[in-house]
């Protein structure tokens, strides 16, 4: 999107060009006429010519600097887009590992000593959750800008994107807080029946 508006400028810049030529001209034109005291007699006339080229100028330069402005700012959202794509990219395929690993981990046995395992397994990938938290963080922010300063595309691309991760990473979040407190549970249950099997043999 950004490559098609900066070659659409580019087409408007070059028209520009084209046409500086013939505002030159016209200004020069307007400067030798106030020169001449046969072409402008009055001074009303010479105000008026004078006026004219001080309005054309004023507004040539305008669009030169419009033109120029626009071009920057495109070159400079491009290169916000870029980072943006490439940090929530990275932060997606970290996820997808880590969706991965949810998948199949959390099926610890029955026992007291697998659960534990398990558990801190989980406590682990919390800990890595959380540290993952200040990359979503700095997407979220790099949107807020975008969205802030009118760079984000036409399409909503940027926003699906931010959408998608916020989500995936609220997934990730309540799923490993589910297991581990699952797990917290199975251990504690085990605990129960291990301590009801040591206090049997003592009423026999």
């Amino acid at each position: 999107e950004i490559r098609r508006q900066l070659d659409g400028l580019a087409e408007v810049q070059k028209d520009i060009e084209q046409h500086s030529g013939s505002v030159a001209s016209v200004i020069k034109l307007c400067e030798v006429l106030l020169k001449d005291a046969d072409a402008c007699p009055s001074s009303s006339e010479q105000a008026a010519i004078e006026q004219a080229r001080t309005t054309l100028n004023s507004r040539w330069h305008t669009i030169c600097g419009l033109a120029t402005e626009r071009r920057l700012r495109l070159e400079e959202t491009g290169r916000l887009w870029h980072t943006f794509h490439q940090d929530v990219e990275r932060l997606m395929d970290w996820m997808v590992e880590c969706e991965r690993q949810a998948k199949y981990q959390g099926q610890a046995g029955s026992t007291m000593a697998a659960a534990k395992e398990e558990m801190g397994v989980f406590q682990d990938f919390k800990d890595r959750l959380h540290r993952s938290l200040s990359q979503l963080e700095a997407v979220n922010k790099q949107y807020r800008r975008l969205a802030r300063e009118g760079r984000t595309d036409t399409a909503g691309e940027i926003k699906a994107k931010v959408e998608e991760a916020n989500h995936r990473w609220d997934e990730l979040s309540r799923r490993t807080g589910s297991v581990i407190r699952r797990l917290q549970h199975l251990s504690n249950v085990s605990l129960d029946f291990e301590n009801l099997d040591d206090f049997h043999p003592e009423q026999v």
